[in-house]
């Protein structure tokens, strides 16, 4: 487990020296974001982070973050399973652009609603800060036991849908969590960290500095909580006789990688 983990920081690494655009599409649209909020003086107090938190243009970057978050879960899962392959992860495959951007369609959209609308959440009965903690664990979850068939589908494997994802991940939830605790939470510590001291304790000039080093650390943070993904995957596909490799007709695919999240 250990080297999976140190494997999730590897790649994120490797992924943002050779495929630097697709690395810093995240990190720019967090730093248009930080432009906007450190222009509406969110960073000046604690009183400007309140009054700056639901404004419009905030929100609408907020959302467009979302999307450049979404991505990775093509090109960089692609990047992992083909063994650190940049041209696996820029290659645009109809089948899997198509399958994969189904599945991604329909959490924007959810995440939209949830954003600009009503949440879910209360429109199951479910509101306040309880209803927001509950809603977001079974998100989690259904996330976690849907996260083969995310993979599968952006490699342009139809064959894997989400019964048999959800009975593959059932006995690995507890190795998935710890895989995406290990990818997330230094980089989302130290994300809440430089928010916190640009608001509480940095002068002006330094929030800018702040932020900006906020915004890379975002772009590592978008690849570490996608890892977990691809390395369970992959650790599943090496235990059981799933097959994460798609068939398609006429020339053959390219070959997964076994063991490609192993260093």
């Amino acid at each position: 487990m250990i080297e999976d983990l140190k494997t999730i920081y590897r790649s994120a690494w490797r992924f943002s020296r050779d495929c630097p655009l697709l690395f810093l599409i995240p990190v720019f649209v967090e730093m248009a974001q930080h432009i906007v909020e450190l222009h509406l003086g969110m960073y000046a107090s604690e009183a400007g982070a309140v009054a700056a938190e639901q404004h419009p243009f905030r929100l609408a970057l907020g959302f467009a973050k979302i999307v450049a978050l979404t991505l990775p879960g093509y090109w960089f899962v692609r990047y992992m399973a083909f063994g650190d392959d940049p041209a696996a992860a820029r290659r645009l495959e109809r089948k899997a652009v198509l399958l994969w951007g189904s599945l991604a369609l329909a959490g924007l959209a959810i995440s939209a609603n949830n954003l600009f609308g009503t949440p879910i959440a209360e429109k199951l009965g479910a509101a306040g800060t309880e209803g927001a903690l509950v809603w977001g664990i079974l998100s989690f979850l259904v996330g976690a036991l849907c996260t083969v068939w995310l993979v599968a589908w952006a490699l342009g494997n139809s064959a894997i849908g989400p019964l048999r994802s959800a009975r593959v991940m059932l006995p690995r939830l507890p190795r998935y969590v710890a895989y995406f605790l290990g990818g997330m939470a230094p980089l989302m510590a130290l994300h809440y960290g430089l928010a916190i001291l640009a608001v509480t304790a940095a002068p002006g000039w330094l929030d800018w500095v702040l932020m900006i080093l906020d915004a890379a650390v975002v772009g590592w943070l978008a690849l570490t909580l996608r890892a977990p993904d691809v390395i369970i995957s992959m650790r599943a596909a090496e235990e059981t006789s799933l097959d994460l490799q798609p068939e398609l007709a006429g020339s053959p695919a390219p070959q997964l990688v076994r063991g490609a999240v192993a260093p």
